[in-house]
């Protein structure tokens, strides 16, 4: 049993694979009751940007699932600003062009403006486990470019980028609702 904390390298006893999984999770910000609490009390330094409670949606709403291309996800964040303390949070997932979903995802909800909530997880995260890209006051956007590959190579894709500039990451733990709603 490993039971090392440690603040400098974090957990050294799981992996920690690079990636994200194959599936996100998004809703419109409108599509929300309500969100979910953060933890308390609050024990350990991540608990202060850990939402514990799950979030409410309006009747007939719930988290969509977006299946992507395997390894084709990445989550980032970089400083959001000089000396802002922000973060400048980046999702960027692929699914192939052909697929008639994507294309009206792109064509929603991919125009840079619809202000959405999304959830990522890491393939390093525990089941879940997941980081929240956006919240009310700080709403993500995804925007969307094609790649259309070539005859002898990779294939077509739809790239979509998910952004949000947000004063700290969050970790969602919150139950995930697919089912809308009553």
């Amino acid at each position: 049993m490993c039971n090392v904390f440690d603040t400098l390298m974090g957990d050294q006893c799981n992996s920690n694979m690079g990636g994200i999984a194959q599936e996100i999770y998004y809703a419109g910000l409108e599509d929300f009751a309500s969100f979910g609490a953060m933890k308390t009390p609050v024990t350990l330094p991540i608990d202060e940007f850990t939402i514990t409670g799950p979030h409410v949606f309006k009747t007939g709403k719930a988290w969509k699932r977006i299946q992507l291309l395997k390894n084709t996800g990445t989550n980032n964040f970089e400083p959001g600003g000089a000396n802002s303390g922000a973060k400048n949070q980046t999702a960027v997932f692929r699914i192939p062009s052909k697929n008639k979903d994507a294309v009206a995802l792109a064509n929603k909800f991919a125009n840079g403006v619809y202000p959405m909530v999304f959830l990522v997880r890491d393939n390093n995260m525990p089941a879940g486990e997941f980081t929240q890209l956006g919240t009310k006051e700080y709403h993500a956007t995804m925007t969307v470019s094609k790649n259309n590959g070539t005859s002898e190579g990779d294939g077509s894709v739809l790239e979509f980028t998910i952004n949000v500039v947000a004063p700290a990451v969050l970790i969602y733990t919150g139950a995930v609702t697919t089912t809308p709603a009553a």
